[in-house]
């Protein structure tokens, strides 16, 4: 291909020092513009090796040079990682050569502590379903709760004496195991129990 320009260069005048430098330059340019490409491929087969991560993972990336994004991993290919940001939906590109070179935190990975908190309402209540949902997005958007795993709503159990609502929420380590974790725990029980009022939903006190 190179000798085929050479010789169409040469024939309509132009001298072969010139194409040389042409043909350098053109090569070089390609060479700057694909820099990119080949850093950005490189660091996608690191990270497959490394297995940082894999679909699914909630990570934080820690980049000096820009603001640091988080998010679920959406899609991972050789040049590029989508992570989608669960609370505004919005996905970031994340070129992997960024990723590669950038500290990583992985909280899938991680054995967070899970808090189970149980409530019981009433058996009349016909909106359950909402209720759950509302609960659901109110716990998970408390500061102290992490974004994975995800808050779970669910009836745990229905007696004579009413319906046992079971809610599972993560907190940090530091958070669960330290002496001020009782007043964490305290606060979103209480706000467990405003959400189900909120929602028209009626209490039982278990004696």
């Amino acid at each position: 291909m190179g000798i085929a320009i050479t010789i169409l260069f040469v024939s309509i005048g132009i001298e072969g020092a010139a194409v040389i430098t042409i043909l350098g330059a053109v090569l070089l340019a390609i060479g700057i513009g694909m820099q990119g490409t080949f850093s950005d491929l490189s660091a996608g087969i690191m990270l497959m090796m490394s297995n940082a991560f894999s679909m699914g993972n909630y990570i934080e990336v820690f980049d000096d040079s820009r603001d640091g994004v988080n998010g679920t991993v959406k899609n991972f290919n050789i040049l590029y990682t989508t992570l989608l940001d669960d609370d505004s939906g919005v996905s970031f590109i994340v070129p992997n050569r960024v990723l590669y070179g950038s500290a990583l935190k992985n909280h899938s990975t991680s054995k967070t502590p899970i808090v189970v908190d149980v409530v019981t309402i009433s058996n009349k209540n016909v909106f359950i379903a909402k209720a759950l949902e509302n609960l659901r997005v109110d716990v998970q958007k408390y500061a102290l709760v992490l974004k994975e795993p995800k808050v779970t709503t669910n009836v745990s159990e229905v007696t004579a004496k009413g319906t046992n609502i079971e809610v599972r929420y993560p907190l940090s380590a530091d958070d669960y195991y330290t002496v001020g974790t009782l007043n964490v725990q305290s606060i979103i029980k209480t706000l467990i129990r405003e959400s189900l009022i909120n929602s028209g939903v009626k209490l039982i006190v278990r004696a």
